[in-house]
């Protein structure tokens, strides 16, 4: 199955499972074809898990605001920038302010100042003043502690007061050795450090940390690290990010982040790509459960409102990763090029079989799709997996639940009445 039409998919998912969960959009997702990337990408504008894993490549494009990229500093400690009216007319005229070598911007200034003793190399920051968007600032630094060049990034974002945006990403969609330790603070706020990699496939890369402030009132404060001089191009250049998850914290819990917030609108009421006629997850898992064959154990349920749930069976001769997708969608998109081939069962439920390696993430893995389509839009897609999770070593030859028994999984008329 080609990457591209995965991206949307996978975007979706982890937009939904964590808003800041950025390393996880290069796991593959279920569904493929252009109609689908089209749904799926509202889903994860205006998260921190867009802004991050699309914004710091080459130069940084943050929604709503003006990045701003340096070159090579003289000291991690230049010269206070001036506050005076020169700044001020220069920002009026569209002119870049950076001074000093590093981007004039209060955002860096802070970082820099809360990063231990090292060296400042470049800088990147966003402005969201005179924006009509203003998004999430964002700022960047090339860190150099005398061991070797990093990269440390900050962004702040505001996500809807008491909504569940503070939870561990879902490690089975996550490189193996990926870890997460969630921690409620004091005062209700929740802090999650992650310990992963850049890329969540086969592809060498640099690690990256991630320490992410939530509050009970929807602020979010994410920093990222990476041990190499660049997210994405450069080689490493230490074994592991420079900051230990104690200082990771320590940043993002800083006070001195408080007053750029004032800055940053309000979460809507409604997060984008979220559907209220959705049946709930809990809901779409019962009825999974009873699709798939009986007598297998199941282990590992996991999923979100939003559609993608997956869980872990196993009949006793090794274990096998289940997915199902469920979506809705208009009675006039039934006829997307992906399906131009599909056999068209009595009812007019259109069926797809596939058998790849789904996301080409480890040797020997085979991944088996039934993939249905409803005359009214409803869309169910269930797949397994001859291992336990994507990125993870196969368990078997083949997987535990057959293509039959996903055919009959999918095309359950069961699905058209759960609400």
């Amino acid at each position: 199955m080609p990457f591209e039409d995965d991206l949307g998919a996978a975007l979706r998912h982890t937009g939904d499972t964590f808003s800041t969960d950025n390393r996880a959009l290069v796991a593959a997702g279920l569904a493929q074809g252009r109609s689908v990337r089209r749904r799926r990408t509202a889903a994860v504008v205006g998260t921190v898990a867009a802004v991050a894993a699309a914004g710091v490549t080459a130069g940084l494009v943050v929604p709503g605001g003006t990045a701003r990229k340096v070159g090579p500093a003289s000291s991690s400690t230049p010269a206070p920038t001036d506050s005076g009216n020169g700044k001020d007319d220069a920002k009026d005229k569209g002119e870049d302010t950076t001074r000093g070598g590093v981007p004039d911007s209060e955002l860096f200034t802070v970082l820099r100042q809360l990063l231990p003793e090292g060296r400042v190399l470049s800088g990147l920051a966003s402005d969201m003043e005179g924006t009509s968007n203003p998004g999430s600032p964002y700022a960047q630094a090339v860190w150099d502690d005398g061991r070797g060049a990093s990269t440390i990034s900050v962004n702040l974002s505001r996500v809807q007061a008491g909504q569940r945006q503070d939870e561990c990403p879902d490690l089975a969609l996550m490189k193996p050795g990926t870890t997460c330790k969630r921690t409620e603070l004091p005062g209700e706020a929740v802090l999650v450090v992650i310990k992963g990699w850049e890329y969540q496939d086969n592809r060498k890369g640099p690690k990256d940390w991630q320490a992410i402030l939530t509050t009970p009132d929807g602020r979010q404060i994410q920093a990222d690290e990476w041990n190499a001089p660049a997210q994405k191009g450069k080689p490493t250049t230490r074994e592991n990010p420079p900051l230990s998850a104690a200082q990771l914290g320590a940043l993002v819990r800083s006070a001195q982040w408080d007053r750029f917030f004032s800055g940053i609108p309000e979460a809507p009421a409604t997060q984008p790509g979220t559907d209220p006629a959705m049946p709930s997850s809990a809901k779409i898992m019962a009825l999974l459960k009873e699709v798939l064959p009986k007598g297998l154990k199941v282990t590992v349920p996991r999923g979100q409102d939003g559609g993608y749930l997956h869980l872990t069976v196993d009949d006793g001769r090794g274990a096998t990763f289940v997915e199902i997708d469920f979506q809705r969608w208009a009675p006039d998109e039934v006829d997307d090029p992906i399906y131009k081939k599909a056999t068209v069962l009595p009812d007019g439920t259109k069926l797809v079989k596939r058998r790849d390696g789904g996301d080409k993430g480890g040797v020997g893995i085979v991944r088996w799709v039934a993939d249905t389509i409803r005359p009214d839009g409803l869309r169910v897609v269930v797949s397994a997996f001859n291992s336990d999770g994507y990125h993870r070593p196969v368990t078997r030859k083949a997987p535990g639940v057959s293509m039959d028994e996903l055919v009959k999984a999918a095309t359950d008329p069961r699905w058209a009445q759960l609400k």
